[in-house]
């Protein structure tokens, strides 16, 4: 049932001259829940032997427990902002991707929590890399930003790892006030000309942006009105482009009024129709 117990004991190695296989890291319980799991119809996974289980069947290559333990972690899992980043890294290794993008996505919902567990800090570079190249992180970005230094300042990276990291922060959403009291004069940045620049060009630019998260900024929310007998509205979209809409449905002249509501742009007043609207 074995594919490990068969190269060991058929091909040219001591386990198979001996006929003595060493496995330090499974308890005599463990194996011998795995046996009767594999040679009777029986299910003996719970609470505090299923990670150690999946362990041993993950080298053992027995997959028909491992699934024994795949179905108990669907149905008993529960994970919170302290033991997501454990179940992440764990089931990623024992490749239960469903799992494992389960934890991922509890961890990018509730990142606020997660910050406040210290846990942000044990992130790998690539863990926080992908946290960070979610587009529907729903905390405000000045969390994400609280998060980045923290781990900078406990992790102290190279200036090029500094550089990627912040090429992937919305800054153009980060608090002014929490940008300058928190982020630019901190040592790692303010030597790093690279990231520097990206605040001052942001900072620069960042004069019609009001939403504060990733989450509510995904729709474009910028117009612009042309007067030219009609009101030629163009829409700033969500992919970083400039569409042109159509005309106003009427002319209410110069000095008119517009605003957004429900994904629409309202014209109303204006010196030739005082009381006209349109949408």
């Amino acid at each position: 049932m074995s594919s490990y117990f068969r190269a060991m004991l058929t091909s040219d190695m001591t386990e198979s001259r001996t006929g003595i296989l060493n496995l330090p890291t499974v308890t005599v319980s463990v194996f011998q829940d795995i046996l009767k799991m594999s040679l009777c119809p029986v299910d003996l996974v719970n609470e505090d032997n299923c990670v150690k289980i999946l362990d041993a069947c993950e080298m053992m290559q027995f997959d028909d427990v491992k699934d024994l333990c795949h179905r108990y972690l669907k149905e008993s899992l529960v994970i919170n902002a302290d033991n997501c980043l454990h179940w992440w890294r764990l089931l990623n290794r024992y490749n239960v991707l469903d799992l494992s993008n389960r934890a991922v996505s509890y961890l990018t919902e509730n990142l606020t929590d997660f910050v406040e567990t210290e846990n942000i800090v044990h992130l790998s570079k690539t863990e926080l890399l992908e946290t960070l190249s979610k587009d529907d992180l729903k905390c405000k970005e000045d969390v994400i930003m609280k998060s980045v230094m923290k781990w900078i300042e406990r992790n102290n990276p190279d200036v090029n790892d500094v550089t990627r990291i912040f090429d992937m922060i919305r800054i153009d959403l980060v608090d002014a006030k929490f940008l300058n009291a928190n982020v630019v004069f901190s040592k790692l940045i303010s030597e790093n000309n690279s990231v520097q620049q990206m605040i001052k060009d942001v900072t620069l630019s960042k004069l019609c942006t009001r939403s504060t998260s990733r989450f509510d900024s995904g729709r474009g929310n910028v117009f612009v009105l042309h007067y030219k007998k009609t009101s030629l509205l163009s829409c700033f979209t969500s992919d970083g482009t400039w569409e042109d809409a159509p005309p106003a449905p009427v002319d209410p002249g110069y000095w008119y009024s517009a605003a957004s509501l429900n994904n629409k742009i309202y014209i109303t007043g204006g010196g030739s129709r005082r009381k006209s609207a349109g949408q």
